[in-house]
């Protein structure tokens, strides 16, 4: 038998414990110590990313959603413009008379302010370029016909305040106090007090064409911005003449370029946004082109998204077509 194998055997287990239980060296440790960092960087890392990722995906879902809400709306009150309530169970219907204001209305590059008695007037947003929409229309006694806010408007109580008493769904943009631009409706309150409420936010520019019937023959001719339908107007004609070219408008394009919240984009920011595409070239028509690269620098680099719609109205923009019943 070998000498050392006999003394390990005389050894106290006491001794043999102790030296199992030896810890580890510095070497081991600053090996284990670099491992273990470079496991948690990896799962930081995958943190970040993961978020990074979840936020660029969150904010492109608002955007969408934004958009489509904003022309949801939009449309919504547009199908229902010039509407007049013919059920009337066996009484005469009340419906405009061939004076009353127009039912569709614009005014190109503009705002409006909340407060005073009807629509205010418009107001220049300066840099910013983004057109107003009017419309207007009959309530109802069921209180089925909404504006914009999701009010109910009353019907008529009679043919002689018929048209002070229709609705109002008025779109325009204004910056809110932080500065995003937002898509406001606006309407009147129960005192005839002019107000709005957000829609929707990061309104880039907002813009809307009209469709004129020039012929009679119900379909449109020509689309327009608000200031060349009223250049078609002869001197003196104001919008609620029966014979204003705003009274023969039968369709309605609008047009949304709207922004993300995060300047996340690596690219070179430098889009040309034709709010109603390359055959449409009207420079008098201001915030129909967005030139990326004109924007300020701090809101460059964001994600836009353009937003179209074309909507056919259902009801007469003139009104007042309905022959009475006798």
């Amino acid at each position: 038998m070998k000498p050392h194998l006999s003394l390990r055997r005389r050894l106290p287990d006491a001794i043999l414990k102790r030296q199992r239980a030896r810890g580890l060296t510095l070497v081991e440790l600053m090996i284990s110590l670099a491992l273990g960092m470079l496991v948690v960087s990896a799962a930081i890392a995958l943190f970040l990313s993961s978020k990074s990722s979840y936020t660029v995906e969150d904010d492109t879902a608002r955007l969408l959603d934004n958009g489509r809400y904003a022309i949801e709306s939009v449309t919504r009150a547009l199908r229902q413009a010039s509407f007049e309530n013919l059920a009337s169970y066996g009484a005469v219907p009340i419906v405009s008379n061939p004076n009353d204001s127009p039912n569709i209305f614009g005014t190109d590059d503009g705002t409006l302010v909340d407060g005073g008695t009807g629509v205010p007037a418009p107001s220049s947003m300066g840099e910013k370029h983004s057109d107003i929409l009017e419309t207007r229309f009959f309530g109802s006694p069921d209180a089925v016909m909404l504006n914009c806010a999701g009010t109910a408007i009353a019907a008529p109580t009679s043919a002689a305040l018929a048209d002070a008493q229709r609705g109002w769904s008025v779109f325009f943009v204004r910056p809110n106090p932080p500065g995003e631009a937002e898509l406001r409706c606006g309407f009147l309150n129960t005192a005839g007090v002019f107000d709005s409420t957000p829609l929707a936010s990061g309104i880039e520019s907002f813009q809307v064409l009209y469709g004129v019937d020039l012929d009679g023959d119900g379909v449109p001719d020509r689309y327009l911005a608000a200031s060349d339908v009223s250049a078609l107007d002869p001197t003196g004609v104001q919008p609620s003449a029966p014979g204003s070219v705003w009274k023969r408008v039968v369709g309605v394009k609008i047009a949304m370029l709207m922004r993300g919240q995060l300047t996340q984009r690596a690219d070179a920011q430098n889009s040309i946004y034709d709010l109603f595409g390359n055959g449409y070239i009207n420079l008098a028509d201001a915030g129909t082109r967005i030139n990326e690269g004109s924007i300020p620098a701090v809101e460059r680099s964001r994600t836009r998204k353009l937003f179209t719609a074309t909507i056919v109205l259902r009801n007469d923009s003139a009104g007042g077509t309905v022959v009475a019943l006798p």
